[in-house]
């Protein structure tokens, strides 16, 4: 994570001082709305080292970024993607989508990921989102009621 002093706050972007090394943050929309207007500001971050760049996403929450990462870890699905995704529904609607198999939220993202990204998706739920589901739950309880019990697979989602 870092932790400073937020510079400059977009609806993708946000510049964060931390001790005087100004750091250019990749952020979603749901991030954008989360982040008030406060002169302090941690954000959780996910570091994609490319060939070229070292880029930095940053997430108001840790579920957001595991999320983040579990999409990324989808063949098929790169930053922009994941990006994207989140910037189009709520990590709480993805992981009600990944839960019940609902293909139609993932067809309705703008620019959706391409068909094999979004079987791929399917393919590793619910066990994989089985996994994030615990994060989710525990930061966001009061939108999550129905993602409590059992899995496809009997994986039982735990609360703590």
């Amino acid at each position: 994570y870092i932790k400073g002093r937020l510079i400059e706050k977009t609806p993708t972007k946000i510049i964060v001082d931390a001790n005087g090394i100004g750091y250019d943050i990749n952020i979603s929309l749901n991030t954008f709305e989360k982040i008030g207007d406060d002169e302090s500001i941690t954000i959780y971050t996910h570091l994609q080292r490319k060939e070229d760049a070292d880029i930095l996403f940053g997430f108001k929450t840790k579920s957001e970024r595991k999320l983040f990462q579990q999409l990324i870890s989808v063949s098929g699905i790169g930053p922009s993607t994941a990006r994207t995704i989140l910037s189009s529904i709520s990590p709480v609607e993805i992981q009600e989508a990944l839960m019940s198999e609902d293909l139609n939220t993932i067809k309705n993202i703008p620019k959706k990921p391409k068909i094999f990204a979004v079987s791929n998706i399917f393919a590793v739920s619910p066990a994989r989102a089985a996994i994030i589901a615990p994060t989710i739950i525990t930061e966001e309880i009061a939108f999550v009621t129905d993602i409590k019990g059992v899995c496809n697979d009997g994986v039982t989602l735990q609360t703590t």
